[in-house]
């Protein structure tokens, strides 16, 4: 039996939208967080080469949004976020930038600092940055998302159920888009919020010549079981010189 219908086989009651049966999730997840390369074999050039394109970068500008966040629950909820993403030692990564974010229904912005694994906010009238854990209070570290193998690119080679919905021309550059789904359990690695035992569908745009991903979209059920959010992440300036440094506390 292939790669991809044995992925198939194991992740069929996931379907594109809703969630499953615990026993195919498990199945799903045990293949991606193997490494296991589900994608339909005529995508697998693209995407090995964005998994490349990803992994070997030194840096890259970053920007979030968001559509259909619910209100209420009393968590914190991402709104935007901008920066920039370094590796200044790789496997490590670091992240500079600012976070909007949505505390108990009031909208604040936070800067952040993501370095060596540590991650420092100064909040809005703050002078000085404090260490905090992002995932106590339902965040995430942006530097994640350019680690090596557990972050972006680990979405896009364990992108599963690919979908090609063709390649559009943006200022001149053809522009390449795969719809699919990962496993909530993998997802999760770059997004707390991610609901383990449901799928995240996936979107990406990725620039046909460099293999540079321009955008991703994650959809799924970050709030509630009932409300579908979409997160996008832009991201652009691929290898431009930047740097990132611990700050003062």
């Amino acid at each position: 039996m292939s790669v991809r219908r044995a992925a198939t086989a194991g992740c069929v009651a996931l379907g594109l939208a809703l969630g499953g049966s615990g026993l195919a999730a498990c199945t799903g997840d045990a293949q991606e967080l193997s490494g296991a390369q589900t994608a339909t074999p005529a995508y697998g050039a693209l995407l090995s080469r964005t998994v490349q394109s990803i992994d070997s970068a030194k840096t890259v500008r970053f920007h979030a949004s968001s559509t259909d966040v619910p209100a209420g629950a009393g968590s914190t909820k991402l709104l935007t976020g901008q920066g920039v993403m370094t590796r200044p030692t790789p496997p490590s990564a670091a992240f500079r930038g600012t976070l909007d974010l949505l505390i108990n229904d009031r909208r604040t912005t936070l800067k952040l600092i993501s370095y060596r694994d540590v991650v420092y906010v100064r909040p809005a009238g703050a002078t000085k940055y404090q260490v905090v854990d992002p995932v106590s209070f339902g965040l995430f570290d942006p530097a994640v998302l350019i680690k090596a193998k557990t972050g972006i690119s680990s979405l896009v080679s364990n992108l599963r159920s690919v979908q090609d919905q063709g390649v559009d021309g943006v200022d001149g550059v053809r522009v390449h888009t795969l719809q699919g789904e990962v496993s909530g359990l993998l997802a999760r690695r770059i997004l707390p919020i991610a609901d383990v035992y449901r799928p995240v569908g996936i979107s990406l745009r990725i620039d046909e010549e460099t293999a540079q991903l321009r955008e991703i979209d994650l959809t799924g059920y970050f709030f509630t079981r009932e409300d579908r959010s979409t997160y996008r992440i832009t991201l652009s300036r691929w290898n431009e010189k930047a740097a990132v440094t611990t700050p003062a506390t």
